[in-house]
């Protein structure tokens, strides 16, 4: 089986965590070993981290908001990427989204 390329990488983890977050939203119980043991909730839904990579979750409430910043794709990954046009980026809770100007 070949190794996936970052691009490809990339997409399996969104989609993972995708699925993790809408699990969490319609599974209490998940929703507590998420929290309480982020790493075997992950491995139980497909996810797995290496040893050194820490792992937190952490919950929006409806007064505090927290913002996922995870590092730049490098450029060849999707090719060029325009930083400028983003208008909004949030947290993965969809309270906001990102937003792409058109150019």
């Amino acid at each position: 089986m070949a190794e996936k390329t970052e691009a490809e990488t990339y997409q399996f983890v969104a989609e993972k965590i995708g699925e993790i977050i809408a699990k969490a939203w319609s599974d209490p119980s998940f929703k507590e070993r998420l929290k309480s043991d982020p790493r075997g909730a992950c491995v139980e839904m497909g996810l797995e981290y290496p040893e050194e990579v820490e792992l937190k979750v952490v919950e929006d409430t409806e007064r505090e908001v927290f913002i996922h910043l995870p590092p730049a794709p490098s450029p060849d990954m999707f090719g060029t990427v325009n930083f400028n046009s983003v208008q909004a980026v949030g947290s993965s809770s969809g309270r906001c989204r990102c937003f792409q100007a058109s150019v």
